[in-house]
């Protein structure tokens, strides 16, 4: 279930984020424009497309991790997918400039889904190893 919403997450950064003019925009597009027009520059605008892009990394470092038997790694990468997710969503929502549409909605809710399923399993695992068993106590 959490790498379905992490993969989920991925296609929403591509879906319609945003409304502006006749033009619907993804959170990529969002983030160039806000950079050609000067609202976000330097190292701000640096570290923004580099956190959008761990985005992707995080996912796709989880699925390679659960394929190579290393579930735990896979949770802990997803753990942290909501992060820069949902900070640009604040913005974007925030926004004077854009009307918000589904590619957000979908991407904050998959994001922390994912994030969600991560951290139970991840504890599930954690308590199992801790009692020997399959995280009852015993």
């Amino acid at each position: 279930m959490g790498a379905a919403a992490g993969i989920l997450t991925v296609v929403a950064l591509h879906a319609p984020w945003a409304r502006s003019g006749r033009v619907d925009r993804t959170s990529l597009d969002l983030l160039a424009s806000a950079g050609s027009v000067g609202v976000i520059t330097g190292w701000v605008q640096t570290l923004a497309l580099f956190a959008w892009w761990m985005v992707t990394l995080l996912v796709a470092g989880s699925s390679v991790a659960r394929v190579a038997g290393r579930a735990r790694l896979a949770d802990q990468l997803l753990v942290l997918l909501p992060a820069p997710v949902v900070a640009l969503a604040v913005a974007v929502a925030r926004s004077e400039v854009v009307t918000a549409r589904w590619g957000l909605v979908t991407a904050v809710l998959a994001a922390s889904a994912a994030a969600l399923c991560a951290g139970v399993a991840s504890w599930r695992d954690a308590t199992a190893a801790e009692t020997g068993g399959y995280g009852d106590g015993g």
